[in-house]
């Protein structure tokens, strides 16, 4: 059951979601209940290094909005992580604690192949198809990710950590 709130100004939402309303005369009768998604909100907490997002627990981030266009994570302890690209297209970089450039030893793609030495990957999907990698043991040396993707409206991508 909802639980209704009174509102007599104009409501200004802050996240996404669906939203349900109705209206209620002076008598007190209400109309039917209505609903209205909203998708257009952009989550900007994390796009620049000092609000990078840390890496925690078995799932590490759902799909992710990408209105912003550029996200940073810190990778913390991880040691295992797969990057799951839903749709789209982004472009995955690799840095260390002073947010410079550095390679990745390996990364295992979905299909088997392995690739060596890598400091940026682009991750693209087209006909529902899924490109995903996971970075067999992250270095080091990696302490944050950036990505950006190409599309700033699709939801993209999906981190989650392996055991």
């Amino acid at each position: 059951m909802l639980t209704w709130k009174t509102y007599s100004k104009a409501l200004a939402v802050k996240a996404n979601g669906t939203y349900y309303f109705r209206g209620v005369d002076a008598a007190g009768n209400a109309s039917k209940v209505a609903s209205v998604k909203v998708a257009n909100i952009v989550d900007t907490a994390n796009n620049n290094w000092s609000g990078a997002t840390a890496l925690k627990g078995t799932v590490l981030g759902a799909l992710e909005a990408k209105a912003d266009s550029v996200d940073y994570y810190n990778v913390g302890d991880v040691a295992k992580l797969m990057i799951d690209m839903e749709k789209g297209k982004a472009k995955v970089s690799f840095y260390d604690a002073n947010k410079k450039a550095v390679k990745v030893s390996e990364l295992t793609m979905a299909n088997g192949s392995v690739r060596k030495n890598v400091s940026a990957l682009t991750l693209t999907t087209g006909n529902g198809t899924t490109d995903n990698f996971t970075v067999a043991a992250l270095d080091d040396a990696v302490k944050y990710l950036k990505i950006e993707t190409a599309d700033k409206s699709l939801d993209c991508y999906k981190l989650a950590k392996l055991a």
